[in-house]
């Protein structure tokens, strides 16, 4: 598949995706969004990706939506481009989120608004020494629409992200690794390495094992209040059930019974 305002490059097992407006510091348009949802579509049925990098071009991650494709000459008009925008943006966020393969923002600069979200909807994020952070959907005098109010309580906890949600004021990357938003804080020149490092270690472990892995930290992190260790404890004896059928753990055993 070929694309305008995204790239994808294919190292082996990993696949990055580029935000690809850098005139425009990558912020999300509609064709933007149509070129994410099919890519999306295409990695969660290829089980020989192992890993998925989302980053942006040059000298931004995501500015956030782009209001230039959404404003209209008219209030109403404007309204209506945001009402068919949003469902379309939102099931990018649930794409994301829900892709079975472990994926990790790199940011490698600015990450605002929906930006910031599009980064929220990863497993991990590894941050620029450069990078500021900003859900500054309020600057726009807007709510949180990518499930920021959603993920962002349950990354850095209530009262942090209704301080940053509240004010829409931006963060430096080492307040953002302070307080859980962003795994780990490295230098810009070493940021696309450490990035690759780290995909490179998660694609050599078995892939269907990780993505159970995925499923559960998915499940058990964001089940209902009133789910408990039981439930949590049952779905991993289903999961373990299973690796233990897989050939990747008859192999592990039979190469420790070599080694005895």
């Amino acid at each position: 598949m070929s694309f305008e305002t995204i790239q994808i490059n294919t190292v082996g097992s990993i696949v990055t995706i580029v935000l690809n407006r850098p005139r425009a510091l990558n912020a999300i348009n509609a064709q933007m969004l149509d070129e994410l949802s099919a890519v999306l579509d295409q990695l969660a049925s290829d089980e020989q990706v192992r890993v998925v990098i989302l980053t942006g071009a040059r000298r931004a991650f995501c500015f956030g939506a782009d209001f230039d494709d959404l404003t209209g000459e008219t209030p109403a008009e404007t309204s209506a481009n945001f009402e068919k925008a949003l469902p379309r943006f939102q099931n990018v966020i649930r794409k994301l989120y829900n892709l079975p393969q472990p994926t990790i923002a790199s940011l490698n600069a600015f990450a605002a608004g929906a930006g910031l979200d599009l980064a929220m909807a990863c497993d991990i994020r590894i941050a620029s020494d450069k990078v500021k952070l900003s859900e500054a959907f309020v600057k726009m005098s807007l709510v949180p629409d990518g499930g920021g109010t959603w993920s962002l309580p349950r990354i850095v906890g209530y009262p942090r992200a209704a301080e940053l949600v509240f004010t829409g004021e931006p963060i430096d990357a080492n307040e953002a690794s302070y307080i859980g938003l962003v795994n780990r804080v490295v230098p810009a020149a070493e940021l696309e390495e450490t990035v690759n490092a780290l995909a490179s270690r998660i694609a050599a472990a078995p892939g269907a094992v990780v993505r159970r892995a995925k499923q559960l930290l998915k499940a058990n992190s964001s089940g209902s209040p009133s789910e408990s260790l039981d439930d949590a404890l049952g779905r991993e004896a289903i999961a373990q059930l299973e690796c233990i059928d897989e050939p990747a753990f008859a192999q592990i055993l039979k190469d420790r019974r070599k080694k005895e």
